[in-house]
């Protein structure tokens, strides 16, 4: 072979190896551009989970931290009581109601927001068994169905708060009796109520509860609370129901009236039906709050005349002319229809059960982290203990994270 075949042969050679080489050298550029992308992401990631764990750390030190307040503001209180020889009270002048500014904690941000439950209206004490039947079964509630009965006084001023709101579907008839019978342990039906019979016609279908609320948010699956209604209309400053209503609260539907809102305070002196002027008359009792201070006695609230609703001489309490038209049901319970409580004060001043809101925050990382939580009320001694007998001084009832 001639010396010009074999420099051909050999440049076509060259030129072949040099193409595997380029193509060699770009899969491996390949293959390291990947890698890398792969590292620069698993990275972002490890960050970002490192950012939500400090986030939620944070938000989990800011409920603790709110767990102090209340067990310092409950020592304050009953110093205050004994200096006083009051009641020991709960008010939003008390240390646990400034809750926790914003404060550093490591690398992230924490702030706790204490709310009190007993200030709203407790929808879970509109219908109530009498205590010989709480053990007697049935009902979904442990008790027996066609024994319950229905607060009067607490439906009337649910039925006035969601009056003022002016519903845009359904009537506030039809969500008071639509939410007895979504608590109740039967089937029947009230007057403007709904049973199973109507949610199981929905798309997708499902049951009356049949018992207590779990949480305020099944409010929303009532007939005429829309999620509008629910969370309010921000144009007219009306604020969201889970501010104004409660399945914690008193177990007997009292109101703390040193913590509650001005709407919640306007709907049971509505409620009340004696009282010309129930707005300015909730605006008064908050006014007179701010400028002398909550009220440590209930023979306060008797002399100003906010023990309501009003009573006779047997004890009883009058019936509103609200009620007195809107209710037609027997009092005796008898045959499935729900009785009537009798009167009793509809008042207190002291709390157990506050709502905690601790924040987390961690670059764009936010945790919050929502605590309903039960306060033992009984006396501490001096080094802090319970002297009340209870096991502990808090129970969390609820917990929730969201992120």
């Amino acid at each position: 072979m001639t010396n010009p075949m074999r420099n051909a042969e050999r440049r076509q050679e060259e030129g072949l190896a040099l193409v595997l080489a380029l193509l060699f050298v770009v899969l491996l550029t390949a293959i390291v551009v990947d890698f890398t992308y792969e590292m620069q992401v698993e990275a972002s990631f490890a960050e970002v989970h490192i950012m939500d764990l400090e986030a939620y750390l944070a938000a989990k030190s800011a409920i603790a931290s709110g767990f102090g307040l209340l067990a310092a503001d409950l020592m304050v209180s009953e110093e205050d009581a004994q200096f006083q020889e009051s009641e020991v009270v709960d008010s939003l002048t008390d240390i646990w109601a400034e809750g926790l500014r914003a404060l550093p904690i490591n690398r992230a941000i924490m702030q706790c927001k204490i709310v009190d439950e007993y200030g709203k209206l407790n929808l879970n004490a509109l219908v109530i068994y009498p205590p010989e039947t709480r053990a007697a079964g049935g009902g979904g509630l442990g008790q027996e169905p066609g024994l319950e009965m229905i607060d009067e006084y607490l439906s009337e001023a649910l039925f006035a708060l969601f009056s003022v709101r002016e519903p845009q579907e359904g009537s506030p008839e039809e969500m008071v009796d639509s939410i007895i019978d979504w608590l109740d342990g039967d089937d029947d039906t009230s007057p403007s109520g709904n049973e199973t019979d109507y949610y199981s016609r929905l798309d997708p279908p499902y049951a009356a509860k049949n018992g207590p609320m779990d949480s305020i948010e099944e409010l929303l699956l009532i007939p005429g609370i829309t999620p509008e209604f629910y969370f309010g209309d921000p144009d007219k400053e009306q604020i969201p129901l889970n501010e104004l209503l409660t399945v914690h609260g008193h177990p007997e539907g009292k109101l703390n009236i040193n913590t509650a809102e001005l709407e919640v305070l306007e709907a049971y002196f509505t409620a009340d039906g004696q009282n010309p002027d129930p707005y300015n008359e909730a605006l008064a009792t908050i006014d007179r709050i701010l400028e002398l201070g909550p009220y440590y006695t209930m023979e306060e609230l008797e002399q100003e005349g906010k023990i309501v609703p009003p009573v006779d001489q047997q004890g009883n309490r009058s019936a509103s002319s609200t009620s007195a038209s809107r209710n037609t049901q027997d009092n005796d319970g008898e045959n499935g229809e729900d009785a009537i409580v009798p009167y009793k004060p509809m008042f207190t001043l002291a709390s157990q059960v506050f709502r905690l809101y601790g924040d987390g925050e961690m670059a764009d990382a936010k945790v919050r982290i929502e605590a309903y939580v039960w306060r033992d009320t009984g006396h501490m001694t001096d080094q802090g203990v319970e002297a009340s007998g209870a096991e502990q001084m808090f129970r969390v009832i609820d917990w929730r994270v969201i992120r």
